[in-house]
């Protein structure tokens, strides 16, 4: 009979010997939340990840964030080597409510990205994951009257999220409050001065970052608002930021785009990325 489980001060050593990779990094969210002094982001965290036992012995957990009322966004999903089955995944499962939209994110060369399509989920999108060799350092020319801004701690976080929120209205992305950005300035991959506003005039008008995954530079939350789109400030921005990783030693500077958003593709495409792998956004009623 399966039994689940909370988080607890046992299981959460069983997560820390695991050796999990995912995107969002578990093992450094789960010690960044719980010496954090945000006690909602501790409280999401304990009640998003479940463990399910068979009698005594762990099976597998499950860890997810509820987007909405209907809308479950699976994080990560493990099963213990000998209990690898198609019906202790389906089990893990079972912690979202039914009824409700869960979404995956994988490669098609994840084990997982097998399970889940056997388990029913379809695919909704792909990522495409893009790099650049950085050779030397390119320099920014413009005619326009253009300046970028660092983004400040403690003092930038709601223009930050305005910014943010405007480029990304049309995408589909959910909004982003002050509360996550300070949520983000304490996670593992942030980088301080990796936060860059590019302004016309005296008006911020797009915003990007980048940020450390395993050792690699990625670009982030990039984008111009609509009203200054088609003046080649994308490349501006972009060529700065690449630039910045340049200046901070890495070689190579990595990035992720919808597979639909063939303006975006066009642009990185003209700035010298390739393409270098792709992610699956899989999704199925639960």
């Amino acid at each position: 009979m399966y039994k689940w489980e909370g988080l607890n001060n046992t299981n959460i050593n069983l997560i820390k010997n695991i050796n999990i990779s995912d995107e969002y990094d578990l093992q450094a969210n789960l010690s960044s939340v719980l010496n954090s002094n945000n006690i909602l982001k501790r409280f999401l965290l304990w009640r998003n990840i479940k463990f399910l036992k068979l009698k005594s012995q762990y099976v597998g957990f499950i860890w997810f964030n509820k987007l909405s009322n209907n809308r479950y966004k699976i994080n990560s999903i493990f099963v213990m080597s000998e209990f690898k089955s198609l019906e202790n995944y389906k089990a893990l499962l079972g912690a979202i409510k039914k009824n409700s939209i869960a979404t995956y994110f994988c490669k098609s060369s994840d084990i997982e990205y097998y399970i889940f399509k056997k388990l029913g989920f379809d695919k909704k999108r792909a990522i495409v994951e893009m790099k650049k060799t950085l050779k030397f350092f390119e320099e920014v020319e413009c005619d326009l009257p253009i300046s970028f801004y660092r983004f400040q701690k403690n003092k930038d976080e709601k223009l930050r999220c305005n910014v943010q929120n405007q480029i990304f209205s049309d995408l589909s992305r959910y909004p982003i409050d002050e509360e996550d950005v300070y949520f983000e300035e304490n996670q593992k991959y942030y980088l301080n001065d990796g936060c860059i506003f590019i302004k016309h005039e005296e008006s911020v008008v797009g915003y990007g970052q980048i940020i450390i995954d395993k050792g690699k530079a990625y670009l982030v939350n990039f984008g111009i608002l609509e009203k200054y789109r088609g003046k080649g400030l994308g490349k501006l921005l972009l060529n700065y930021l690449s630039n910045l990783c340049y200046n901070m030693g890495y070689k190579e500077i990595y990035l992720k785009c919808n597979e639909s958003n063939s303006i975006a593709l066009q642009l990185y495409e003209t700035m010298g990325f390739m393409q270098w792998d792709l992610t699956y956004e899989l999704y199925k009623i639960v």
